[in-house]
């Protein structure tokens, strides 16, 4: 993300600003210029061509895990699982944040679209972990 943010600024689409924070590094805060604006509004007018490949190792592993015994499967999957779960939790905690700190600002609600979507699909994939890990023990059991 922050090569991203460095070319926007050096194509004068936006701009940088540090603030001091106490205890800690200053903050790199970005604005969007007028030229960034335009771009902005422009790119979001565009048309939505394809739907982006998700590029996930624990779904290349499954899909080769004849090759591996069920028990270390299984593992990787509660792995991914724990992990899914940390996300989960990030997400609450972002939700919280906007919801009581931000909520007036003018992109809040959206915000809370896209974390939505965030939230639905991680559940989806705790929920196919927790199916997929059920059925490779019951095969083990047959």
């Amino acid at each position: 993300m922050y090569p991203t943010l460095k070319q926007l600024v050096a194509d004068g689409f936006a701009t940088v600003h540090d603030t001091s924070q106490e205890g800690k590094p200053n903050k790199k805060e970005y604005f969007l210029t007028e030229k960034g604006e335009i771009e902005l509004r422009s790119w979001l007018q565009t048309p939505i061509n394809a739907i982006a490949t998700e590029k996930n190792e624990v779904l290349l592993k499954l899909f080769f895990s004849r090759h591996q015994s069920n028990e270390a499967t299984i593992v990787q999957l509660e792995q991914y699982k724990e992990k899914l779960y940390e996300r989960y939790d990030t997400y609450d905690a972002i939700e919280e944040m906007i919801t009581s700190h931000m909520y007036n600002k003018a992109d809040a609600r959206f915000w809370l679209f896209t974390l939505d979507y965030g939230k639905r699909t991680t559940a989806a994939a705790i929920e196919w972990c927790v199916d997929t890990i059920q059925q490779i023990q019951n095969w083990q059991e047959e």
